[in-house]
């Protein structure tokens, strides 16, 4: 029989579980969540686990179709598949457990209205007869939020829900989550990820949360959250109204989107479930694409043959990435870099000609002191700059005068006492030489 909507279904797992590295699709997560409700306090070992079919799409308010047995059995088995990483301590040090899941689905070939299910005996140390260092909270909390991502991160807040706060690095919640491989722009994690999950924590659970963000110079670094309790009265999960809302029947925006998607072929119940099931940037963005791919087609000559099963299908896609704002975001992210080169390269000729001021200015102390100290030494090198092309030596003018007041005879007098005495600026250049030949380096590979 289904639970009523005041049962109270524990999930209890311990916290290297809930930290550890996993990556489930929706119906695996609904299995697994449905697995652990039913595991008693006291049990020493798993059970078979019957997960009844009505159960499912009561309590998460799914839909009662043909499909639904088929997405719970599939979940079943794409889960038995899976492996989680968990880390954990041992009188040796930390280990790391790659473990699959649960060992094995049965399923009535005819009679299709309910799955036995059982865990792999790895998963004992985390599941059965926690004492201590564990996570517990009700499974209504998360019977109506549509992206794992959202579960995850509610799991990791609820808990340090009573510290109030959690952070962690950019890269450690893309581990946890593992999605290395995606989200590659910080723009992308916090708007399909963390704001989502910011969104559907607030609508669906007993917490929600803040967050600030860190940088390590221009890049967000890690993200600190701030954990409140959420007081905000919740539907009853396993009621009818939750599964479809009477005032959302003729809003503005179900309004908004009959019209957006007029001749798509998708049903205005559709739409409204829609609604009830994602937010408003998360459907308009979807909506908005399939209207441009439209437009870009037509363009060319071309349709899209089934609009609203596009829709749907992109819909149902939480991973799925707007084209044209990414488009958008890798121009900009583009942009940024190219400022970025320019500037490191503005750093660098800033630099060298720094060093390059700095050497002639020692090379001139070294010069004048030289002079100062050797009249024969001052002599020589102004015998041979009069001699120097171009320098234009002003014989009706004394020596003091032309080194005043022509710059290019100054210089070749100079340049000579350099060529008279180079022992004398060997270490300066050894110095020198290297750090400039190095920025320049540096330049050349940008």
């Amino acid at each position: 029989m289904p639970n009523s909507s005041n049962t109270v279904q524990l999930i209890k797992k311990a916290n290297e579980l809930v930290e550890s590295r996993y990556r489930f699709d929706i119906w695996e997560t609904r299995v697994m969540a449905k697995m652990i409700t039913m595991i008693h306090k006291n049990d020493a070992d798993f059970k078979n686990y019957r997960i009844y079919l009505k159960d499912i799409q009561e309590e998460f308010g799914l839909e009662k179709n043909k499909d639904a047995y088929k997405r719970l059995k599939e979940g079943a088995r794409r889960l038995m598949d899976r492996t989680v990483k968990i880390v954990f301590d041992t009188p040796e040090g930390k280990k790391e457990l790659e473990t699959k899941v649960i060992v094995g689905v049965e399923t009535l070939v005819q009679k299709k209205s309910f799955i036995d299910v059982t865990f792999h005996p790895n998963m004992r140390p985390f599941l059965l007869q926690l004492k201590s260092k564990f996570l517990m909270y009700d499974i209504k909390n998360i019977l109506r939020i549509p992206s794992v991502h959202s579960i995850r991160i509610y799991e990791l807040l609820k808990q340090y829900e009573k510290i109030g706060h959690r952070t962690f690095t950019i890269e450690e919640l893309k581990h946890i989550l593992s999605i290395e491989d995606q989200y590659k722009l910080y723009g992308h994690l916090k708007s399909r990820i963390i704001l989502k999950a910011k969104e559907d924590l607030k609508k669906h659970t007993d917490i929600f949360f803040e967050f600030k963000e860190f940088k390590q110079g221009r890049a967000v670094h890690r993200i600190k959250f701030f954990i409140y309790p959420n007081t905000e009265e919740k539907e009853a999960p396993n009621t009818k109204q939750a599964k479809i809302n009477p005032s959302s029947l003729d809003s503005p925006f179900l309004t908004e989107l009959v019209e957006l998607t007029r001749n798509w072929g998708t049903s205005k119940n559709r739409l409204r479930k829609y609604t009830e099931k994602y937010s408003k940037d998360y459907i308009l963005a979807r909506v908005n694409s399939v209207a441009h791919n439209i437009k870009v087609k037509a363009q060319s000559g071309n349709s899209i043959n089934n609009p609203a099963g596009y829709l749907h299908t992109i819909m149902e896609m939480e991973d799925w990435v707007d084209p044209i704002q990414e488009r958008k975001e890798r121009e900009l992210s583009k942009r940024r870099m190219i400022e970025d080169l320019n500037q490191r390269k503005r750093q660098l000729k800033a630099e060298e000609k720094l060093l390059k001021t700095e050497l002639h200015n020692k090379e001139i102390e070294i010069i004048q002191q030289l002079f100062a100290q050797n009249e024969a030494a001052k002599s020589a090198a102004i015998d041979l700059a009069k001699k120097a092309p171009m320098v234009s030596f002003d014989y009706k003018k004394s020596v003091e005068q032309n080194l005043e007041e022509n710059f290019l005879f100054r210089v070749a007098v100079y340049n000579k006492a350099k060529e008279l005495n180079p022992q004398l600026f060997e270490g300066l250049r050894k110095d020198y030489l290297p750090k400039i030949q190095q920025v320049k380096k540096l330049l050349l590979s940008l």
